[in-house]
């Protein structure tokens, strides 16, 4: 089993996920964006779900690239991020992402997972609270501040020896 979801049919391999010292519900969801697979809105109108498929934080529709790379307010977040790093670019889609940061944060390998990782489910769980709770996001800088929690969690994690912590 850990061969099949290691490996995406074309042979890509998925270990730097697998491997990252990240909480493991965070591990699967960020599987799940690799794969084209997170329940964002055209994914759920693919399996005939009837909703509205515009976006929580712009309106436009949303997708996986969109909500996480695209959107205003995930563009912003990956300014910031860039501005932090030195770059004069930013990331459209998670293939992007690999090149954007081995370029802006070479020898960093540590961080590329759990960087993504990171941002990504920051922005998934406000994208959240706006869907279920109704607390859309007034500022960028609330899903920044998730980033950091989460960083704060996962350096705990990690010096403790425990990766499966819920940040």
């Amino acid at each position: 089993m850990y061969d099949a979801l290691t490996k995406e049919s074309n042979g890509e391999s998925f270990k730097h996920i697998w491997k990252a010292r990240i909480p493991y519900k965070i591990t699967i969801f960020l599987w799940l964006v690799e794969n084209n697979a997170v329940l964002t809105k055209d994914n759920l109108i693919r399996k005939h779900w009837l909703g509205s498929p515009s976006c929580y934080f712009c309106h436009v529709d949303e997708s996986i690239d969109h909500l996480f790379f695209q959107c205003p307010i995930a563009k912003s977040i990956w300014g910031i991020v860039g501005l932090c790093l030195g770059a004069r670019d930013i990331p459209r889609n998670i293939r992007q992402y690999r090149s954007w940061i081995s370029k802006w944060l070479p020898g960093g390998n540590a961080f590329y997972t759990c960087g993504c990782a990171a941002i990504c489910w920051a922005i998934w769980k406000s994208r959240n609270k706006a869907c279920f709770d109704k607390k859309v996001i007034k500022s960028p800088v609330n899903i920044i501040m998730h980033i950091g929690f989460f960083f704060e969690i996962l350096g705990r994690s990690i010096q403790s020896g425990d990766a499966g912590e819920d940040p």
